[in-house]
């Protein structure tokens, strides 16, 4: 295709609406990059009220049970019906309460939205959200149901950055408004439709973004209190006890190294632990996008742990979480989703994504803006600037339980193999014990002529990525039948000393998820590869099968595996050549490899039979043990 038709093709793409389900396969979604996520719908800007995008929120009718997305436009705010999220609706637009702005901010409220925007003399705007379950020609223009404004003597909110709701004492916290220094201004929504001054705090200065919560944490010197969490520009992260909305007081005001912007955090559910992200440390700093992690268990002195470092350099701007996950928008590289389960340990680790701005990945301010990831029905919602509202989901991952024993490498005096390789050094990426051996360049190993695959596992990998365990990659395929065109997913796995295989990727093939039962194939780059002798039924979301327990598939003519003195069945060993076809077999040719490196030593060799980074004798015995033995699985 010309270039500049492609170009073209592109941005059409970009501003059309998707209303079909589009399956992340191969680290895409159509044009979107992705992994672990599928996109339900696209719509651009256009087809909801037009403007640029900026944050977003949700609201599930208790009446309909219908959820739907509030999102934040430079002109108004939009309601969209996504209880067909595959194919929403734009229901229509509440308009700005006086100009347009970048800003606008949305939270809800006992069935309420509650919006402010930098615009000036806008106030706070409420919007009773049981009008949406009442639209049947839309789209339409809302009307606010309030308006709030009148601060007392503190004087009139005129413009605010945030709005913060605590949801269970029922107050609201307009944050970088145009009072109190740009710190915490009070109002009381318990009555929604007459929202009440209550209180301000100014002492700590400009307050950008914050988290405000009845505490349930562990300082056992602030139960049953209602604290802030405030992440305050240039002035750090500040904590704050609004118990006593006439006599809020700072609790603590700290700072960490490198600070450019704290923008926005989010704690986790135990409230022991908070997360943040600091808006302009990536492009200051020159370093990719930085998530910063706080014990926050004693509140007078948070404990600042250090970061999650991303690949990319794009900013970050909102977090929230959820369970053991943190959703991030980070501008330029889309939708992040991180597990957060050993936060205790300051380790974060990306799980999926969805890139919602594929141009690229820098440093700047476009992309995406916010995200609501607590729909009941798992669907999230992401607001771009230019680019519309997105609703992906996190894809059906089937859980795959395998197990595979390598001879060469398996003791039976101790029933599990040897780690030899990891040991010294010598899997792809790792840095070599000995100063005298090659370092392996990073990435699995297959890509090579005979295999071809072009998985990116273990790309950029280093040793902190290995377990202690591993023995080496393998390559794992999936069958409908047994034929090698029926082969409807493959992927490079780990193999580890007990002989389970453990997956890079946390969803490594959403394509099994289709299906009810799968051939399951392994080869190894030495080894005569092995394919399940029956199908094997995938049974609630869950695929387990042990090749260790029993003979593979085999022909009347062929060999399967080797059934060892305890019992073990195992891969043959010794089959280093891998280009018979059209199975696997083990011949002279696997001889002439090793014969070629033979006394080679502290390398990632094909001809290292038993796979402790040595070709010597012991290799070549394994070969004499097995040569002849063929295979007939299809390759």
């Amino acid at each position: 295709m010309p270039r500049k038709t492609y170009c073209l093709f592109i941005i059409l793409l970009l501003h059309q609406s998707i209303n079909a389900q589009i399956e992340c396969i191969n680290g895409k979604a159509g044009i979107y990059p992705c992994e672990g996520m599928n996109l339900l719908a696209h719509m651009p800007m256009s087809d909801i009220g037009g403007g640029s995008g900026n944050d977003i929120w949700g609201w599930k009718s208790p009446t309909t049970k219908k959820e739907y997305v509030l999102m934040g436009r430079t002109t108004g705010t939009a309601f969209v019906d996504i209880s067909d999220p595959v194919n929403p609706i734009y229901l229509g637009n509440l308009p700005t309460h006086t100009s347009n702005s970048t800003w606008r901010d949305i939270k809800v409220f006992n069935s309420h939205a509650f919006i402010v925007s930098e615009a000036p003399s806008h106030g706070m705007q409420v919007f009773d959200l049981f009008q949406l379950d009442t639209v049947t020609t839309p789209p339409i223009t809302f009307s606010s149901t309030a308006h709030f404004e009148d601060a007392g003597l503190a004087g009139q909110v005129s413009d605010s950055h945030n709005i913060v709701i605590n949801e269970e004492s029922g107050y609201a916290y307009l944050v970088g408004a145009n009072l109190c220094n740009g710190g915490l201004v009070v109002v009381d929504i318990n009555n929604p439709v007459e929202p009440t001054y209550a209180g301000c705090y100014s002492s700590s200065g400009y307050t950008h973004d914050a988290q405000c919560v009845n505490y349930i944490g562990p300082d056992t010197d602030y139960a049953s209190t209602e604290i802030c969490f405030n992440s305050n520009g240039s002035g750090g992260f500040v904590i704050v006890d609004v118990t006593d909305k006439t006599d809020m007081t700072l609790i603590s005001a700290t700072q960490y190294n490198m600070r450019q912007y704290t923008h926005q955090g989010w704690l986790t559910e135990d409230q022991e632990y908070f997360l943040m992200n600091d808006e302009l440390d990536e492009s200051r700093n020159g370093h990719n996008t930085r998530t910063h992690i706080w014990n926050v268990r004693d509140l007078d002195s948070p404990i600042y742990m250090g970061y999650y470092e991303s690949t990319l350099a794009a900013i970050d701007h909102n977090l929230y979480i959820r369970g053991n996950l943190t959703f991030q928008s980070n501008y330029r590289g889309g939708l992040r989703i991180l597990d957060i389960s050993n936060i205790s340990n300051a380790d974060l680790e990306e799980i999926a994504y969805f890139d919602t701005f594929p141009n690229g990945d820098g440093a700047s301010f476009s992309g995406t803006w916010s995200n609501y990831p607590y729909f009941d029905s798992g669907v999230i919602a992401v607001s771009n600037f230019g680019e519309g509202l997105f609703l992906v989901k996190e894809q059906d991952c089937v859980d795959i339980q395998l197990k595979v024993v390598m001879e060469g490498t398996y003791d039976v005096q101790i029933g599990e193999m040897e780690n030899g390789l990891s040991v010294r050094g010598l899997l792809p990426g790792q840095t070599p014990v000995s100063g005298l051996a090659i370092a392996t360049p990073a990435g699995q190993p297959y890509t090579a002529n005979t295999w071809n695959y072009g998985g990116t596992e273990g790309r950029a990998w280093t040793d902190i990525d290995y377990g202690t365990n591993t023995i080496d990659w393998v390559l794992v395929s999936f069958r409908t039948g047994q034929q090698k065109n029926t082969e409807i997913a493959m992927t490079a796995a780990l193999i580890s000393k007990d002989g389970s295989i453990d997956f890079p990727k946390r969803c490594a093939l959403p394509e099994l998820s289709n299906v009810d039962s799968v051939y399951v194939v392994v080869e190894h780059r030495n080894h005569i590869g092995v394919m399940s002798p029956q199908a094997i039924p995938i049974v609630g979301g869950v695929l387990t099968y042990d090749f260790s327990l029993e003979d593979s598939y085999k022909d009347i003519t062929s060999f399967g595996q080797k059934q060892l003195s305890d019992g073990t069945w195992v891969m043959y060993a010794g089959d280093g050549e891998q280009d018979d076809f059209p199975s696997y077999d083990i011949t002279g040719g696997d001889k002439t490899i090793w014969v070629d490196s033979n006394g080679d030593f502290d390398k990632y060799q094909i001809p290292d039979y038993n796979l402790d980074g040595d070709v010597n004798g012991a290799d070549k015995s394994l070969w004499d043990f097995n040569n002849g033995v063929s295979s007939r699985v299809p390759k």
